[in-house]
């Protein structure tokens, strides 16, 4: 087997193992989704009132989550938007991604700024080896993966800061972030 049948190979292997991962992470949020919006009745005053007309708690509830690693699928918080008017509902998703694009270009600097500390060093022979040496050779493709899917984007974007992988780049790369909100925006509003 030649060297670029191995790399092939390999590529396939982890985008079959990250869309895997993602069906995982859909299953919950699609039963979730069903389960809420069976209740809708019930809570959408309460809900209308609490969320609606104060956006801004979804916007500090997304960035909370990407900044720590992302514990809550984006997904939710698009469910969570007023899909009243379509205008409205656009700009909302809009701050959502400038959100958490900007969360992913913060981890980026900060993995930047941590490839410089003794602590680093240490700490990424004995257990960041493997992660570093694939985002050093699959880098904008892992980075593309982790923008689409449920893959971590902000320990992709640390990973990236950390390998000190080309800003710019890294940019253009994760630009793609925005399609996977349009995706799911697009779908919730079909759907909900």
């Amino acid at each position: 087997m030649t060297r670029e049948e191995k790399r092939s190979k390999l590529k396939r292997r982890f985008v079959i193992g990250a869309v895997l991962k993602g069906i995982l992470v859909l299953i919950p949020v699609t039963f979730f989704l069903w389960w809420f919006f069976s209740l809708e009745h019930e809570y959408e005053a309460a809900l209308h009132g609490y969320i609606h007309h104060r956006p801004w708690r979804i916007y500090v509830m997304l960035f909370l989550s990407e900044m720590t690693f992302g514990i809550f699928p984006v997904e939710l918080f698009i469910a969570a938007l007023d899909q009243g008017a379509m205008g409205y509902y656009i700009l909302q998703v809009i701050i959502l991604a400038n959100l958490s694009y900007s969360s992913g270009i913060i981890f980026f600097q900060l993995g930047h700024r941590a490839q410089k500390t003794t602590q680093y060093r240490l700490f990424s022979q004995r257990k960041l080896n493997r992660p570093l040496r694939q985002l050093k050779r699959f880098g904008p493709f892992l980075i593309v993966l982790a923008s689409l899917t449920p893959i971590s984007f902000a320990i992709t974007s640390f990973l990236a800061g950390l390998i000190r992988f080309s800003f710019t780049s890294f940019l253009y790369y994760s630009a793609v972030r925005y399609l996977r909100f349009a995706a799911y925006a697009f779908i919730a509003w079909r759907i909900i």
